[in-house]
């Protein structure tokens, strides 16, 4: 049996993701304990489809800082939620991480050097060009991992102000595990035809 604080919730961000979100929602559900969707005040269905899978939708206006949005976010998830899934929309997670995740996170948490993240290859569909393109995206819930950086955020481990996945650094005096996922890529969907962004 997992204990309480093995559980794991699950964060999406959307804006009009009507087409997408039932897919990433129905992909996650049976291994995640509670997902929350913070939605940018979509014009389109994804509130009303989200609902239907979701523990908790939160709707509100977009800041302007993807970081400042996550941040917010984790405030949201339960405290008995020990770790968090971040995922996009547009992401899809191998179905055989998911399955043993909670392992993976119960052996992360009694390692020598215990785990804090989980850090995985995307492939970015339609070419995968940018591939291994590593990603952070399961990690503990914890107040002193906070994201950093408007754009491409990073998620930091603020009591030293060093990126997440950098903990494992040999040179380091306390060392956290950064446990590296090769065997289960993440799937990024091609990108959306009908939204254009300055950083694609």
């Amino acid at each position: 049996m997992i204990n309480e604080m093995m559980k794991v919730a699950a964060v999406i961000l959307t804006k009009d993701e009507e087409a997408r979100i039932k897919d990433c929602l129905v992909h996650i559900r049976p291994w995640i304990d509670h997902i929350l969707v913070l939605d940018s005040c979509s014009a389109d269905n994804t509130v009303k489809i989200a609902e239907g899978y979701a523990n908790r939708v939160v709707s509100k206006p977009f800041s302007g800082s993807f970081s400042e949005e996550k941040n917010y976010a984790r405030t949201l998830i339960p405290k008995d939620c020990g770790w968090i899934l971040w995922i996009d929309a547009d992401e899809r997670f191998d179905v055989g991480f998911l399955q043993g995740m909670k392992k993976a996170v119960r052996v992360a948490e009694s390692a020598d050097i215990p785990g804090v993240c989980f850090r995985f290859p995307r492939v970015n569909l339609p070419d995968a060009k940018n591939f291994p393109d590593f990603q952070i995206r399961l990690f503990r819930n914890s107040r002193d991992i906070q994201w950093v950086g408007n754009v491409h955020e990073i998620p930091y481990l603020t009591t030293e102000h060093i990126p997440l996945d950098k903990v494992d650094d040999v040179s380091r005096k306390k060392r956290l595990g950064v446990i590296t996922v090769n065997a289960y890529p993440i799937i990024h969907l091609d990108r959306r035809k009908d939204l254009k962004r300055s950083w694609w």
